[in-house]
């Protein structure tokens, strides 16, 4: 039998007991995390936060798997991916026993095989796992066929109601790989547990152990996890850093090595530059990048350091010759100090007579 699962909202569905839900046959639920380029809101005229803690923590408490998604808005889709990585990591929404975080496309404005494919690799690489999905209808399915996508580990979740009696039938239009069926959105009478007008019901057609993934799902070591949560954590704070906040401040409190590249401006220009021609760069890439631009940073900081060192030295040294030598030998002491010069340029090597 498929393994069953459930997508909710918590504006939209109201979950008063897990236990009832789990007892219904639910072994997994999506639970909405994100609008666009924010955290999930309500649809009310404040637009009132609605993030996914409540219900990620009810679905665990009865020992359904839980996940994430994001619904897509017209824009950016690197922007957005990161926002629902941020709330993936932040949730713990990651990882074996979790299903795959998801994108949602349903949004006029977002049918297009480049934004699903830029999105999900941005989402791979930002929570370093392979396995992520995409959800659409059968309709949209059969035009963007997202079973060819070239994004590997990718989870096909396809919407497709029938008569939308509560009961599974074929799935239209699209002929392509299904390996997540939300056949219902009226399956309130088959699950317990939930108040609510609608609820939305999945069969896998997948194990359900493929489904919430295992330890080969990890596209990093845990030094590169490591390396990646930290980048993840500077960007969350430098885009939250209130106004006047500089990069260089953000990333010096994270007290990693990112701080050394902006120990010197060329080394932060350098990087950036990189990324910004590179957006899809990965944790090991943008780690040579930083040892590249650091090594050169600090090449050039030595330089510049030796530079106003000599400067300083020779202003200090010209007197003190010529206190020593006196005003009458004012040349010799002048002599003295252009040879002190030269010997500092040649890096402290003299000739010997």
């Amino acid at each position: 039998m498929p393994a069953r699962g459930i997508d909710i909202f918590r504006i939209y569905q109201n979950v008063h007991d897990w236990r009832a839900v789990r007892h219904s046959g639910v072994e997994y639920c999506w639970v909405k995390a994100t609008n666009g380029t924010r955290i999930a809101f309500a649809n009310d005229a404040a637009r009132t936060p609605a993030p996914a803690d409540s219900s990620v923590a009810g679905a665990r408490s009865a020992g359904i798997a839980p996940g994430l998604y994001g619904y897509a808005l017209p824009g950016d889709p690197i922007t957005q991916a990161d926002v629902l990585a941020s709330e993936v990591i932040r949730l713990g929404c990651r990882g074996p026993g979790t299903l795959p975080p998801a994108l949602d496309l349903e949004e006029p404005g977002t049918k297009s095989a480049d934004f699903g494919v830029r999105f999900l690799r941005r989402l791979q690489e930002r929570i370093g796992q392979q396995r992520v999905a995409i959800y659409m209808s059968a309709s949209w399915a059969a035009e963007l066929r997202p079973d060819t996508w070239n994004v590997p580990g990718l989870v096909v979740w396809i919407a497709a109601y029938g008569s939308n009696n509560g009961n599974r039938g074929p799935i239209p239009y699209y002929t392509g790989r299904t390996d997540v069926h939300q056949f219902t959105s009226v399956g309130l009478h088959l699950v317990r547990g939930i108040t609510s007008s609608g609820l939305d019901v999945n069969e896998a057609d997948i194990a359900l152990s493929t489904l919430l993934g295992g330890e080969d799902d990890d596209m990093f070591t845990d030094n590169d996890r490591a390396k990646l949560d930290r980048l993840n954590a500077f960007l969350a704070e430098s885009a939250n850093a209130p106004g006047g906040q500089t990069l260089h401040d953000a990333i010096w409190r994270n007290g990693d090595a990112l701080a050394q590249v902006l120990a010197n401006q060329s080394a932060q220009n350098e990087v950036l530059a990189q990324v910004a021609q590179n957006p899809e760069i990965t944790a090991d890439a943008l780690g040579d990048r930083i040892d590249t631009a650091v090594a050169r940073a600090t090449a050039g900081l030595a330089e510049e350091l030796t530079n106003r060192l000599s400067a300083q030295l020779l202003a200090q040294v010209g007197p003190a010759v010529l206190s020593v030598v006196g005003e009458d030998n004012a040349e010799q002491a002048d002599r003295v100090v252009q040879e002190l010069a030269r010997r500092l340029d040649d890096g402290g090597h003299g000739t010997s007579a």
